[in-house]
C-alpha cells in the first residue's frame, strides 16, 4: 500500500463533515494510521493512547478508565458514517477492527444495494372487537398483543412491535399504506366477538403487495381457550410464509382462566403509561390475576416489570433497596414457571444490569429473552444499553436501530435511538432524530431532553437550555429533565440558576425519592468536586441505577482519570477490561 495514498485518504477524512467537530477523534485516527504506516503497533495499546492521544497521566489505568474505549467507538462510528456517505466511492477504506487498535487499509468495495422490505417482515394490526360492549376492547388488543408476542418467538421473523401497529387502530388507512410505513412485507388482520361462554376470532394474512391473501381462517371457542387459538394463529402463519420462513413459532400456550387473562391485559395497559399512578394500578392488577391462577407466569412477569420500573427506569421514581430485590425474586419466580418468559427474562436482565451491577449475569438474560423472541423491543433496547455502558458504541448503536426497525412509532424507541447516536459521537445524526421526535410529538419531554444533550454538546448552550427548560416544564420526565437543565446552566456560567435546580432537588427530596445522582450532575457542572464526589457516594450505596453508566457519562468527563474517580469506578464494578476495544 502506497503510503503516501494513505495520507491523502487520511487528510480527505479529516476535512469531512464527519470530523469537522471532532477534535479527540480527529487526533486519535492521525495517532492510529501513523503508528500502523511506521510498523510501531506496540504503540497501539490503551495505556500508550490514553498518555500520548489523551494527554492522561502516568499512573493511567485503561481498566478503570474508559476515554480510550469510548472515542475508538466514537471513531469506529464516524469512519462508518464517512465511508456511507462522502467516502462511498472512495478507493481506499480505513478500518478500525473491533478488538484492537491497529488501523487496517482496505480496498474499498462495491456500494451496498439499496435496502428492501426484508421477506421475513410482517405486523399484525390491531384485533377488532366486534362488541358493542367498550371492555372488551382491551380483550382484543391483548390478543394482538398475544399474537404478536408467538410470532416474535419465531427467529425466522422479524416482528413489528405493539406499540407501533396500534396507532393504526380504526385508522382507514390502506393496507399497502400501513405496510410501506412500518417497512414490511406481510400484514395479518383479524376480528374478535364474545359469545356468552365462547369466543370467534377470524383471521387472515395478506401480502401488502400487490394485495394477496395468503390464508384465512375463523375459531369458535371456550374463553378458556384464548391463548391456545392465539397460538394457532401465530403457528399457521409461519406455515403459510413457508418454511424457510416460518419454522416453530413457540411452545404450545396452556389453557387459562378468562378472569386472569383479562387482568395481566389492563396491568399491561397501565403499566404501559410508566407514571407512579399507572404502576401501583398495574401491580393491583397483576396481584388479581395471582389470585386467581397463582401458576400464571406472565402475572408474576408483569409485578416484576412494574418493580424494575419503579426503581430503574431513567426516572427512579422509587429507592432501588425498596423495590428491585422483590422484582428480581418475581422475575425468577416468572422463569421458574415458564422458563421461555421472555418479559421475566427481559425484567431480570435489567435489573441485574442497573441493580445489581452484574454485567455477566444481565447479557446472559438479554441474549435469553433474545433467542426466545428476536423481535422483543425491551430486550433489543435493553441489550443496546449494556453495550453503551461498555463503551461499545457500534453495538448499542446497532441495538437501537434493530429495536426502530420493530418498533418505529414507539416514543422510548425514538429516544433511545437519538440518544445512542449521541453516546456514540455523531451529534448531527442524533440532532436529526431528536428533532424528528420532538416535531412529531412536542408533548413528549424525551425529545426535547436529548436535543438539549446535543445542543449542549455542540456548544450552543442558550438553545440547549432553553430546549431543556421545555423537557422540564413537560409531564413526565420527572428529575431526569431537571438534572441536565441544572447542568446545562451551570457549564453554561448560570450558577445561581444551577444552585436554584440543587435548591428544588433538595425540596423534591424531602416529598418522595430522588437520586443522589442528579445533584452530582448538577455539582459536576458547577465544578464543586467535593460535593459532586459525595453525591456519587450517596448514589452507590443507593445503587442508583445510573452508575452503570458513569464510565461514559459525559458529565463527568474532567475528573474521569482522576483516582477518585477510578475507586468510584471500581466499586461499582464496571468490567470494562471485557469491553470491545
Amino acid at each position: 500500500m502506497d503510503d503516501s495514498a494513505v495520507i491523502a485518504q487520511l487528510e480527505r477524512i479529516l476535512a469531512s463533515p464527519q470530523f469537522a467537530d471532532a477534535p479527540r477523534q480527529q487526533r486519535l485516527l492521525r495517532y492510529l494510521v501513523e503508528c500502523s504506516l511506521a510498523g510501531e503497533t506496540e504503540r497501539l495499546k490503551g495505556y500508550t493512547l490514553g498518555v500520548d492521544v489523551f494527554d492522561r497521566p502516568a499512573d493511567f489505568d485503561p481498566s478503570l478508565d474508559a476515554i480510550v474505549r469510548v472515542e475508538a467507538g466514537r471513531l469506529r462510528t464516524k469512519l462508518r458514517d464517512y465511508y456511507a456517505g462522502p467516502g462511498m466511492a472512495d478507493a481506499l477504506q480505513f478500518v478500525l477492527p473491533k478488538g484492537g487498535y491497529v488501523m487496517r487499509f482496505e480496498a474499498n468495495a462495491a456500494p451496498a444495494a439499496a435496502v428492501t422490505v426484508p421477506a421475513n417482515s410482517i405486523a399484525v394490526l390491531p384485533v377488532v372487537s366486534l362488541s358493542p360492549d367498550p371492555a372488551q376492547v382491551c380483550l382484543a388488543d391483548g390478543m394482538t398483543d398475544a399474537i404478536i408476542n408467538h410470532l416474535g418467538r419465531n427467529p425466522a421473523l422479524r416482528v413489528t412491535s405493539f406499540t407501533s401497529v396500534m396507532r393504526y387502530r380504526d385508522s382507514g388507512r390502506r393496507l399497502a399504506e400501513i405496510a410501506a410505513e412500518l417497512g414490511v412485507r406481510y400484514v395479518y388482520e383479524g376480528t374478535y366477538l364474545p359469545l356468552h361462554d365462547r369466543f370467534r376470532l377470524t383471521a387472515q394474512l395478506i401480502e401488502a403487495e400487490p394485495d394477496l391473501h395468503l390464508w384465512a381462517d375463523a375459531y369458535e371457542r371456550p374463553l378458556d381457550d384464548m391463548l391456545r387459538a392465539q397460538d394457532e394463529v401465530a403457528r399457521t402463519i409461519g406455515t403459510t410464509l413457508g418454511r424457510a420462513i416460518g419454522g416453530d413459532a413457540g411452545s404450545g400456550a396452556r389453557s387459562v382462566n378468562p378472569a386472569a387473562f383479562e387482568a395481566v391485559l389492563q396491568g399491561r395497559r397501565h403499566r404501559m403509561q410508566l407514571t407512579a399512578q399507572g404502576l401501583d394500578q398495574a401491580v393491583g392488577w397483576f396481584e388479581r390475576a395471582i389470585e386467581i391462577d397463582p401458576e400464571y407466569a406472565e402475572a408474576y412477569a408483569g409485578i416484576a416489570g412494574c418493580y424494575c420500573s419503579y426503581g430503574t427506569y431513567g426516572l427512579e421514581l422509587r429507592a432501588p433497596h425498596e423495590v428491585l430485590p422483590y422484582g428480581m425474586r418475581l422475575a425468577e419466580r416468572a422463569i421458574e414457571l415458564d422458563p421461555a418468559s421472555v418479559e421475566g427474562h427481559a425484567f431480570l436482565g435489567i435489573m441485574k444490569l442497573k441493580y445489581a451491577w452484574d454485567w455477566p449475569g444481565a447479557r446472559a438474560e438479554f441474549e435469553r429473552a433474545l433467542a426466545l423472541n428476536p423481535s422483543d423491543v425491551r430486550a433489543l433496547v435493553q441489550t443496546g444499553l449494556y453495550h453503551e455502558s461498555l463503551g461499545d458504541f457500534d453495538s448499542a448503536t446497532d441495538y437501537a436501530e434493530r429495536a426502530y426497525r420493530v418498533d418505529p412509532f414507539n416514543k422510548g424507541v425514538l429516544m433511545n435511538r437519538a440518544w445512542q447516536w449521541h453516546q456514540a459521537g455523531d451529534p448531527h445524526r442524533a440532532l436529526g432524530y431528536a428533532e424528528q421526535l420532538a416535531e412529531a410529538e412536542p408533548g413528549f419531554w424525551g425529545g426535547h431532553w436529548v436535543r438539549g444533550h446535543v445542543l449542549r454538546e455542540l456548544g450552543r448552550l442558550p438553545e440547549a437550555r432553553a430546549v431543556l427548560r421545555t423537557a422540564v416544564d413537560l409531564p413526565g420526565g420527572h428529575t431526569l429533565p431537571l438534572e441536565s437543565y441544572g447542568h446545562c446552566c451551570a457549564v453554561a456560567g448560570d450558577a445561581a440558576q444551577a444552585r436554584a435546580v440543587l435548591d428544588e432537588l433538595a425540596v423534591l427530596a424531602a416529598r418522595s425519592y430522588v437520586s443522589p445522582y442528579r445533584r452530582a450532575t448538577v455539582l459536576a457542572g458547577l465544578g464543586d468536586e467535593e460535593a459532586m464526589f459525595a453525591a456519587l457516594e450517596a448514589a452507590r450505596e443507593a445503587r442508583s441505577r445510573s452508575l452503570a453508566w458513569l464510565a461514559v457519562a459525559q458529565e463527568f468527563e474532567a475528573w474521569r482519570g482522576s483516582a477518585r474517580f477510578q475507586g468510584l469506578l471500581r466499586a461499582v464494578g464496571i468490567p470494562l477490561s471485557d469491553s470491545s476495544a
